[in-house]
């Protein structure tokens, strides 16, 4: 090939793009090829973990250590948590983002161990570690709210009233607007009523997770303090989760 260089050089300042729109839309083999044939960076290597957790395999991050000795703590907790160890991943994250100065890593750090304590169901340590490091959570990167981590947190000790009050804080999830709805079309029919999902352009799974998990909490609100009224709506909610996402081991 006569213009082989022009080629890979056009190709290596494209791979990052491309290895992001894998990692977005689930294609998390093809996001890790593409991120180990990038130039060593810290972006080249959070594409990398992040590409291997999804797809749970820790020998895939042990072997970045020979490249990456200088992230040797946020490897060993990535290891730890794509091995399920999510408690002990925790605790190695919670003493690497200290040392970070780095902002992208630091935010990888911050959500990677959110999602632990998140599968840990430890809210008390969710809503700690989150308040404590809000700024690298909160973000346009991440589907994550304070107020939706608040209603997670009632759901999981049935507080339904609760749950209601904190999705008043999360943009667009306000039970009320399914209420009124509800009001205007006198009543609740499968037929008519589409509990809409603002998916994003990049099916994004963990941001999917959250959409549906986000119209499953305004649900079980609308459900608690509308009776049987509502029951139509929880029927017509699961029928379209049902008929929009596949869960395989926890996993979209």
């Amino acid at each position: 090939v006569l213009n082989r260089s022009t080629c890979e050089e056009w190709f290596g300042r494209i791979r990052p793009a491309i290895a992001e729109v894998c990692s977005n839309t689930g294609m998390y083999a093809e996001s890790w090829r593409h991120s180990l044939h990038m130039t060593p960076s810290t972006s080249a290597m959070l594409l990398s973990v992040r590409a291997a957790l999804n797809m749970h395999v820790p020998g895939y991050i042990r072997g970045l250590k020979s490249v990456y000795q200088e992230h040797e703590g946020l490897l060993n907790a990535a290891e730890l948590q794509a091995s399920g160890r999510y408690e002990e991943a925790t605790k190695v994250y919670g003493a690497t983002i200290e040392a970070v100065n780095n902002t992208e890593e630091k935010q990888f750090i911050a959500v990677q161990a959110l999602q632990c304590y998140l599968a840990l169901n430890d809210w008390e340590e969710t809503l700690s570690w989150s308040q404590k490091h809000s700024t690298d959570i909160y973000t346009d990167k991440t589907p994550y709210d304070s107020n939706y981590l608040q209603a997670l947190h009632a759901f999981d000790m049935g507080d339904f009233t609760g749950i209601a009050r904190h999705l008043e804080g999360v943009p667009g999830a306000n039970i009320n607007s399914i209420t009124e709805e509800l009001s205007r079309k006198g009543g609740v029919r499968v037929n008519h009523l589409t509990l809409e999902l603002d998916v994003p352009a990049l099916a994004d799974p963990t941001k999917l997770l959250y959409l549906s998990q986000l119209q499953l909490l305004r649900v079980c609100g609308l459900y608690h303090n509308g009776g049987k009224l509502v029951l139509g709506a929880v029927v017509c909610f699961l029928f379209l989760l049902e008929g929009s996402f596949e869960l395989e081991d926890g996993v979209l």
